[in-house]
């Protein structure tokens, strides 16, 4: 028996420009960050394999969710020195700590 990985079939659409503008600013250093160092996760994906999914601002006070096959991160475009880290979160994932019901 064959067993197929169902993320392997989904295609997301590309960005615009601008949404791809933002997305490289959000992860400067290539892809999403280690919540506690300011290291990029290659596991995670490079900025390449995000897409801005949903998004409310413009410009420097746009906040926004951008999303992977594997998982999102939360993008701000404040201030690059006050912004969090772009840190990585993957869907429908079990928060540590907590047991399985």
């Amino acid at each position: 028996m064959t067993t197929r990985d169902p993320l392997s079939t989904i295609v997301l659409p590309d960005n615009t420009p601008e949404q791809e503008a933002f997305i490289k600013e959000c992860m400067p250093r290539g892809g999403p960050e280690h919540s506690m160092e300011s290291k990029w996760v290659r596991e995670h994906g490079k900025r390449e394999d995000f897409r801005e999914l949903v998004s409310i601002g413009e410009g420097h006070l746009k906040l926004a969710l951008a999303g992977s096959v594997k998982g999102f991160v939360f993008c701000s475009g404040w201030d690059p020195r006050q912004r969090e880290r772009p840190t990585f979160s993957v869907w429908g994932a079990q928060p540590e700590g907590r047991a399985e019901t």
